[in-house]
């Protein structure tokens, strides 16, 4: 029994599953994600919270450029999250870094009708910051 290929356009089958074209990704463009678990007014708030320009650039360096072994192990590169960034008796809440392989797309929408006119891939985030739990001290 001789197996043929799909017709152009038609999907192909194997055990009448239809397969799903190949999409490159993009190797260049990595991102890290950072889970905030507050509802922000605004992005400068959030980034303010986490400790500014500086401490996310720092830990965008580590994660990305940085040789050092010991620096990529996930339980050394850590945010911070101060919900009062201007008070200096309140407690950081440490974010837990973790690896990942999620994809950021990028999406066209129509204006007119407001249906999505195409998909690209933008990128691979490689690692999330998350803030579960929270230290009390009683």
């Amino acid at each position: 029994m001789a197996s043929r290929a799909a017709a152009p356009g038609q999907p192909s089958k194997a055990n009448d599953l239809a397969l799903a074209d190949a999409i490159s990704i993009p190797s260049d463009n990595r991102f890290i994600s950072i889970e905030h678990p507050a509802i922000l007014s605004s992005i400068e708030a959030g980034v303010r919270t986490l400790g500014g320009d500086a401490a996310l650039n720092k830990v965008h360096h580590l994660c990305f450029y940085s040789k050092v072994q010991a620096v990529n192990d996930p339980s050394n590169v850590q945010l911070e999250l101060r919900y009062r960034p201007d008070d200096p008796y309140e407690h950081p809440i440490a974010s837990q870094s973790l690896p990942v392989q999620n994809l950021v797309l990028k999406l066209t929408k129509s204006k007119e009708h407001g249906t999505i006119q195409s998909v690209e891939v933008a990128g691979v985030v490689d690692k999330v910051f998350r803030f579960r739990g929270t230290d009390f001290v009683s």
